[in-house]
């Protein structure tokens, strides 16, 4: 009698392991796929960030205080910049 009961809590014992296994496992796989994710949106993020800093570069308008009004509309106008 005292077998048979052994015997049931290791049954027990070996399902509840079995499962927890089984979610280990899972739960690396999920940390593998947002590591993944996170590396593919770094890179991404990164190439953004220097696309726009070479565009912002391209970009630049110095006003001086000897440019009339009318001309900087025109000089924007003519890159086809409306105000």
């Amino acid at each position: 009698m005292r077998v048979a009961q052994e015997l049931e809590e290791t049954k027990i014992i070996l399902v509840g392991s079995h499962k927890t296994i089984e979610s280990v496992t899972q739960r690396s796989n999920n940390l593998e796929t947002f590591m993944n994710r996170s590396d593919h949106l770094y890179t991404q993020s990164k190439m953004f960030y220097q696309t726009a800093k070479k565009q912002n570069s391209n970009c630049c308008v110095v006003i001086s205080s000897g440019v009339k009004s009318s001309h900087l509309l025109i000089l924007l106008g003519a890159f086809g910049l409306h105000i």
